[in-house]
């Protein structure tokens, strides 16, 4: 191997191939080694480290990155700037993204390594080693792959000569230093002076272009073409040929296209804005410019001929140097050698080029151009190309592929209505027509010309028009103007052989494709007729021609051609058709007006459910002695520019002229094409009678009821009823009609019956006919009752017999008639989900009501397989039950499973029959039954079982017997050992702990003796049983079969037995006195056949209970705060909603507006003399004395406050200021219908749904109020956002308290909504502040309600509600996610069925007494308390709304009065929070009211230049009111007695609510005196504070359960009267020893 080659394996490697998956990847080390060791026989260890490093390292040639080696020589970089400037161009601020080099600067002298021999033969070659280890090194650092030369020599250096050899001397140099290298040698000179001319360079621009695109490199192509036009357009040479410039630089750009187009086809990318189209282009644009010059230039003599001899001829016949003239060969100067010469050189040229074909040239550039542009998708510039290639076309008198070309690109300026271009076009166009002969084209173009879409001027409509009139009068056409003489003289010829010819002179033109003179449009009168009334059809005609048109004939074509003889006009129609006053014909359009023709005719009855369509409209001008021209709209009329010009007229806002009576808007016309033939309209009527929805499986039963109304019979009625087709096919199989009552509908009927007779109905009579249904799934179904007869009746005098018909659907849902429960439960009610074998458990089955109507159980079978056995004989309980709406019926079955193989296995119970029918049904509708498949049930055998008898109920101090019996079920000997846990509440005698041992098949008895030590219910003492064979079994498992509590009595039981009625599962027990040797099993018989099924009244728990089992949350967790916060939140827009009113309809200062009339008057508001308050004005008429009179002018409004108010927009001043507090008023009547609707649907459909909905409701009423036109609809949606607003606040209300905790529910409700109300009324004036325009206020107002609607997703439902509705699981998932979120984990079970059972029997038990509202006033003591806090209410509403709604009356500023008034809400409800745990109701009531009261009396006291005075009195009193109404709430609940409180409740805010409907008309009194609302106000609130100290003190006292306990109202007014004191301390004093019930 030579040396510092690589072996064959390296030096000629393979590509890298991929490493097979899991072998492991060989080091590069581990390659050398075993190179080494089979080609030259080293051994691994031999390896000898090389420069102090182990040949096992990698070499530092291998680390670095490997670059191209270039060595510059020549270059003096210390010394000389220039070259320091050319190395630092190299070298430094080099981009990464470049080509790695490396550059040095080595000395013209350096020595290069000597290439040594290469060797021919390898015989004698010994091996040294692998690879030479300085070899990489060599050629990448010391053996340049380029070599550059730099050299000083300018082009017109003196020493030329001398210096180009010493050059040549160094490149030799160079040279011979590195022979036997691929080495490459450049040499670059440096020039000091001016760089080669500009004409030199121009040579290798191709050149340059053509290397930038071979590099992918256009952007630099481009801008070197860019730079060499800039240096070369402006230079022109001479002006007599300056056509050679033109043609030079067209193609230089032609040139560059094909390099461009060139490179694309090798691949290179163009885009839109990019490609050799424009090149192309600009080559046509300089052609065009050479052809315009050449026609400039070169338009001699006829008489100038060719100079002889040519001047253009050299003798050589080559020309020495590009771009010299052939008559300057050889000279060296630049002035003209001869001018004779000259001048004959340029006449020869000059007549050369008038000869050269322009317009070829010119078209074969816009061709390519046209080729690139459609390639890269651009239409318009393809569409310009195309227009001047046809125009170059026409100017070559090609006219054929002229008028090809403009033809085509017609229909694009049409579409887009470019109509200065389209004209042009046109133009054009008739030209080549005229010249070619082409009479179709002709007539085409010239109707176009003179069109609405032609922008020629009316003399040249005008020409086009009489040509256009001669043609079709078969004559010879005037020239069009422009025209070569030669091709008209041509054409006139053409002409006059198309007049001589004999043929056809018809021809259609179909104006969809084109935009001529005459405009029309046809419409049906309606879009259906009935088949027993005439088909109107109108077609309306314009034209937009210079000068009346007349046409020969009109007809309409229809789809059915039977009618197309009714719409034919050749004949002068009536004058009363002619929609414009003219003397001219029917027959004749006059330009800009319409022409209306009207057609009539009578439907044929096979065309009934047809449509029938105009095809095509035909005006024919022209007369059979002439040409006849059929002008063809398609359908119902229009051209290409009139669906955009409708769409236009649409759009516009322009108003109208309003035309003559007698005239029609054009633009107003629409097109009606096709109609329908309906049938006749029936008089009959068809109407249903069934109770929706239908229950699944039952045969629903709809009566269908038809009366004639006609005045003949009707024939032949027949009626077809069922499922409407068309809708989804499941339900087409689940559905079936029959119309035989007597039987179940099976699969055989089908969903829809057809073509039932019914025979002839007289007029008036009536025919009942009943269909039965039965849906077998649930869902929305259509059903279709359609009754068609026949009649005859005389259309147009002809007697017509028509078929009539009346269809009426029916949407019916059908629902499930109940659900049906099925719970396994052990003999103690606790879920099992498993049972034992020969061990009793009860089978529950919970048949839940879903219908709407009552359901009439008839009866129930349960049906067992052999794996499951009854204790006793099974029977329906339920048979004769009807359950109403939401009831429950429950049935109880024991069972027990036999034993099974195995140990354990899963077994089918078998299955449940229910039969049962609509109790609204009569006797003979048939009875369905729904069957329920029992779930299989998991089987387990146990060693042991023990069961336990004992007492129903235990009582104090008295001894208690219990029997626990143990049976062994296994066939080996038990070993067990017993033992009992003591317990608190009882003590027992017997073995505490024993063992004992118990024979198969055997069982032991346990007695113990408990005696109870306290009442209620208790625990029993824990037995704990082990096995000692089966520790598997755990003693927990055995105590499942035995009882945990019993309830322990404390007074004696009465003898005879007593009846607990249990509302939970529906079962009322009975349980006598249980004998001491009670069975288990004989109690469990007894509980079955002792149960009678009862109505599943609710399914709810106290609120003690709730509470109880949910006190694992704790009080103040994450969950709680956040929905305090949350629902806090959403009560803030109720503050500002009603509130708002008080900037929205303030009444700025106004005046009577002055104009001037066309009677000589003044108009002088009286308010500037302080009289009339601006509704008045002075009038002076023609010089009488002062009259005065109301403003007819309006009101101007001042802008000082508010850009804009209610009042300020409908002028609610004067005798219309009544509207403004009205306006309030229906705000609060819509609180007011809101009080009552919004506790319905909270308790219908849940709090959550209704708090969420009704803030709907109030966002989007406020935004609609937005829009509002006018006063009125403002009214109507301030009334619906009145609803929602008191809706959404009372569901917040209502969900806050039942969600939070005890303590923290208190809190809510009177912190949390009430100050967070106040805090909404104080954001109003500060938006207020800064939006002084009502609709954008009321915008901004609404705006936040969106921000709510997230919170769907935070607040959950009440689960105290979902409980009450028996949705016991939503209710557990809620608790568990709020357990969640505190971090607390959960039990397994939240509501026990034991629980729920256990809260119903402790609710306390009412009297079936019902009460009323009567019962609030049915008493003394009761009527009294109800008229009292009814009063206080009415008044202190009356107050409080009065005082929020009289800020802007206030004196100062109304945005700081109105803020003040919401921040003192906020102090009176803190205030009151704080002071209710200390004082008594009474207190907190009576003096906030009276201090109020007297405060508002002062303020008629306070001078009117003191406004700050007022507005603190104000204020003050307004923080009274607010304390004592927030204290008015929770002395109310404490005084009404728990049996009328809801209704007292009511009462109480029904007062109130009319109380802040009254309120708003209290400030509007301000209009007459200011002071007067302070007065009436103050008035009106001492009185309620004088009657509230008749208020009962409710502090401390029990709260009343039923009207007894109602306490008397405190007559005896002197609170210091020793008399009434001692009573009342007496009777407090006798209440707080009664027991709190």
């Amino acid at each position: 191997m030579p040396p510092g080659r690589l072996p064959r394996e390296v030096s000629q490697a393979s590509p890298p191939r991929r490493r097979p998956r899991g072998r492991p990847r060989t080091h590069w080390r581990d390659y050398i080694a075993q190179l080494a060791w089979e080609r030259l026989g080293i051994p691994p260890g031999d390896l000898v480290e090389v420069a102090g490093e182990r040949e096992w390292d990698l070499p530092p040639e291998l680390c670095c990155r490997p670059m191209a080696f270039v060595a510059l020589t020549g270059l003096d970089v210390v010394y000389n700037a220039v070259h320091r400037a050319i190395w630092d161009a190299f070298c430094a601020n080099r981009r990464a993204d470049r080509v790695p080099i490396s550059f040095k600067v080595l000395p013209g002298d350096h020595e290069y390594p000597k290439c040594r021999t290469k060797r021919t033969s390898y015989e004698w070659y010994i091996p040294k080693g692998i690879l030479k280890t300085g070899w990489m090194n060599k050629h990448l650092n010391l053996v340049p792959a380029l070599v550059v030369l730099f050299y000083e020599l300018d082009w017109d250096d003196a020493q030329w000569k001398e210096k180009q050899s010493e050059c040549a001397t160094k490149v030799e140099i160079v040279r011979t230093s590195l022979q036997g290298r691929n080495t490459k040698v450049a040499v670059v000179l440096i020039q000091k002076k001016t760089p080669l001319p500009p004409e030199f360079l121009t040579l290798l621009h191709s050149q340059i272009c053509r290397l930038c695109f071979q590099h992918n490199t256009p952007l630099d192509a481009i801008a070197q073409f860019r730079k060499h036009i800039d240096l070369c357009k402006k230079k022109i040479g001479s002006a007599e040929l300056a056509f050679e410039h033109t043609a030079w630089m067209s193609k230089q750009f032609q040139s560059f296209g094909d390099l461009f187009d060139e490179a694309i086809k090798l691949g290179l990318t163009a885009i839109q804005t990019q490609n050799p189209g424009f090149y192309y282009q600009q080559a046509a644009c300089y052609a065009q410019e050479r052809k315009q010059q050449a026609g400039q230039l070169c338009s001699h003599e006829p008489n100038v001929s060719y100079p002889t001899p040519d001047p253009l001829e050299t003798a050589t016949g080559a020309l020495d140097f590009y771009g010299q003239r052939a008559w300057r060969q050889g000279h060296q100067s630049i002035d003209p050698p001869d001018p004779e010469k000259e001048k004959q050189g340029i006449l020869a040229l000059q007549l050369k080029e008038k000869d050269v074909l322009h317009s070829e040239l010119i078209i074969a550039l816009l061709s390519n151009a046209v080729a690139q542009f459609k390639k890269y998708k651009c239409p318009r510039m393809k569409s310009h190309l195309m227009v001047q290639m046809g125009e170059e076309y026409y100017h070559a008198k090609d006219y054929t592929k002229a008028l090809k070309l403009l033809d085509y690109v017609m229909c694009d300026y049409r579409t887009e209505r470019w109509w200065t271009l389209l004209t042009s076009i046109l133009c054009t166009a008739l030209k080549c027509s005229y010249l070619m002969g082409h009479v179709k084209d002709y007539i085409t173009y010239s109707m176009e010309l003179v069109g609405r879409a032609s922008t020629l001027r009316e003399d040249q409509k005008s020409r086009i028009e009489k040509n256009l009139i001669r043609v079709l009068m078969n004559e010879v056409p005037e020239p069009e103007p422009d025209c070569d003489p030669g091709s008209v003289k041509a054409a006139q010829v053409l002409w006059s052989d198309r007049i001589s010819l004999a043929g056809s002179n018809e021809f259609t033109v179909e104006v969809q494709d084109y935009v001529p003179f005459i405009q029309c449009k046809a419409k049906f009168l309606s879009p259906s007729f009935h088949v027993d009334e005439p088909v109107q059809l109108h077609v309306y005609l314009r034209a937009d021609c210079p000068h009346p048109v007349r046409f020969a004939k009109l007809c309409v074509s229809l789809s059915n051609q039977d009618y197309n003889q009714y719409c034919l006009v050749e004949e002068a129609c009536k004058g009363k058709d002619i929609l414009e006053a003219s003397s001219q014909e029917n027959m004749c359009l006059v330009p800009g007006k319409t022409r209306k023709y009207c057609f009539k005719f009578v439907a044929k009855t096979e065309d009934v459910g047809r449509k029938i369509e105009i095809t095509h409209v035909d005006l024919m001008l022209g007369s059979e002695n002439g040409r006849c021209v059929y002008l063809n709209w398609r359908g119902g009329g229009g051209d290409a520019a009139s669906a955009q010009e409708a769409l236009q007229a649409s759009r516009s806002f322009k108003r109208r002229t309003r035309l003559p009576e007698h005239q029609v808007d054009w633009d107003a016309v629409s097109i009606q094409a096709s109609t329908m033939i309906i049938s006749r309209v029936p008089r009959i009527s068809v109407q249903l009678q069934h109770e929706p929805p239908a229950l699944t499986n039952e045969m629903y039963c709809i009566t269908v009821i038809v009366q004639s109304a006609e005045d003949t019979v009707a024939k032949d009625v027949s009626l077809t009823a069922g499922l409407k087709p068309g809708q989804d096919a499941n339900l087409t199989q689940t559905t079936h009609v029959t119309l035989n009552s007597t039987e179940v509908c099976d699969d055989a009927h089908p969903a829809l019956l057809t073509d039932i007779s019914i025979g002839d109905l007289q007029p008036g009579q009536k025919i009942e006919k009943k269909l039965y249904i039965r849906c077998v799934s649930t869902g929305s179904r259509i059903f279709l009752f359609h009754v068609s007869y026949a009649m005859s009746t005389t259309v147009e005098g002809k007697e017509i017999t028509c078929r009539c018909h009346k269809d009426e659907t029916v949407t019916i849902e059908t629902v499930i008639p109940f659900e049906v429960a099925v719970k396994l439960v052990s003999t103690k009610f606790e879920h099992l989900d498993r049972v034992y074998v020969d061990v009793p458990f009860l089978l529950m089955m919970d048949i839940l009501s879903a219908s709407p109507w009552p359901v009439h159980l008839v009866s129930s079978d349960l049906q067992l397989t052999s794996n499951m056995a009854a204790v006793d004989q099974p029977q329906s309980q339920v048979e004769g039950v009807v359950l109403q709406t939401g009831e429950c019926a429950s049935e109880c079955f024991s069972l027990k499973c036999p034993p099974v193989q195995n140990g354990t296995s899963t077994v089918a119970a078998g299955q449940y029959l229910i039969s049962w029918k609509r109790k609204s049904t009569c006797t003979e509708t048939p009875v369905v039954k729904t069957t329920v498949i029992l779930p299989h049930v998991i089987v387990e055998t146990i060693p042991l079982y023990v069961h336990a008898e004992l007492p129903s109920f235990g009582r104090v101090r008295e001894s208690l017997p219990v029997w626990y019996h143990i049976e062994n079920r296994t066939g080996v000997v038990q070993d067990v050992d017993v033992s009992v846990e003591p317990s608190d509440a009882f003590m027992f005698s017997g073995l505490k702990q024993v063992r004992m041992r118990i024979l198969p098949g055997a069982e032991q008895e346990m007695v113990y003796n408990f005696y109870p030590l306290m009442a209620g219910y208790q625990n029993l003492p824990l037995l704990n049983i082990n096995l000692l064979r089966f520790p598997n079994v755990s003693s927990q498992l055995l105590r499942r079969f035995l009882p945990t509590r019993i309830f322990i009595k404390v007074f004696q039981s009465p003898p005879w037995p007593q009846v607990y009625k249990t509302k939970h599962l529906g079962l009322q027990t009975a349980s006598t006195n249980i004998s001491e040797r009670m069975g288990r099993s004989q109690e469990l018989s007894e509980f079955q056949h002792g149960a009678v099924i009862g109505r599943h009244l609710c399914n709810k728990m106290t609120s003690l209970d709730y509470d109880e089992v949910t006190s694992f949350l704790g009080e103040r967790g994450p969950f709680q705060i956040t929905i305090f916060v949350l629902l806090s939140l959403s009560t803030v827009p109720n503050g500002y909603t009603g509130m708002a009113m008080v900037f929205l309809a303030d009444t700025p200062s106004y005046r009577c507006r002055t104009s001037h009339r066309n009677w000589t008057s003044t108009n002088l508001s009286l308010a500037e003399d302080g009289s009339g308050g601006g509704c008045l004005e002075y009038q002076f008429l023609n010089g009488s004395s002062n009259a005065t009179g109301l403003c007819v002018d309006g009101w101007e409004y001042s802008k000082e406050r508010y850009h804009s108010t209610i009042v300020t927009e409908w002028d609610l001043v004067c005798e219309d200021a009544w509207k403004v507090p009205f306006s309030l008023t229906i705000f609060f009547m819509g609180v007011l219908s809101g009080s009552f609707l919004s506790g319905e649907l909270s308790d219908r459909f849940g709090r959550k749904v209704v708090l969420f909905a009704t803030m709907a409701i109030q966002t989007l009423s406020s935004l609609v109020q937005v829009a509002s036109v006018s006063w009125e609809m403002f009214c109507v949606f301030f009334f619906f956002t009145g609803i929602g607003q008191i809706s959404n606040y009372m569901a917040a209300f209502v969900l806050g308290s039942e969600l939070l905790g005890r303590n923290l529910r208190v809190v809510y409700s009177v912190l949390g909504t009430c100050v967070f109300y106040a805090l909404g009324y104080a954001f109003l004036p500060l938006c207020a502040y800064l939006v002084r325009s009502w609709r954008l206020l009321l915008a901004v107002l609404s705006l936040p309600g969106l921000l709510y609607i997230p919170l769907w997703w935070f607040i959950p439902e009440s689960p105290r509600w979902l409980l009450a509705k028996g949705r016991v699981q939503e209710a557990e998932d809620i608790i568990r996610a709020a357990a969640r979120k505190n971090g607390i984990t959960p039990p397994e079970v939240i509501f026990k069925d034991s629980d729920l059972l256990l809260s119903e029997k402790n609710e306390p038990k009412s009297s079936d007494v019902s009460y009323s509202y009567l019962d609030l006033i049915r008493t003394p003591k009761m009527r009294n308390i109800t008229v009292l806090n009814s009063v206080v209410w009415l008044i202190t509403t009356i107050t409080y709304f009065g005082l929020s709604l009289s800020t802007p009356n206030m004196n100062g500023d109304p945005y700081l009065n109105c803020l003040l008034s919401a921040l003192m809400e906020v102090a009176a409800y803190v205030l009151a929070w704080l002071l209710l745990k200390l004082l008594p109701r009474k207190a907190l009531i009576t003096f906030p009211l009276l201090t109020a009261g007297l405060v508002l009396l002062l303020i008629h006291a306070v001078p009117p230049e003191n406004s700050g005075l007022s507005v603190a009195l104000a204020m003050g009193a307004k923080l009274g009111v607010t304390a004592a109404f927030s204290v008015l709430y929770i002395s109310a609940v404490e005084q009404f007695p728990t049996v009328v409180r809801g209704m007292g409740m009511g009462v109480c805010s029904m007062c109130s609510k009319t109380g802040s409907t009254i309120a708003p008309f209290f400030p509007y009194l301000s209009h007459y005196d200011r002071i007067l609302p302070y007065i009436l106000m103050g008035a009106l609130t001492v009185l309620a504070g004088l009657l509230s100290i008749l208020m009962p003190e409710t502090r401390g006292v029990p709260l009343p359960e039923d009207l007894s306990q109602v306490q008397t109202l405190n007559w005896c007014c002197c609170c210091c009267s020793p008399a009434c004191s001692r009573k009342s301390r007496k009777t407090k004093k006798a209440q707080q020893r009664q027991p709190n019930v």
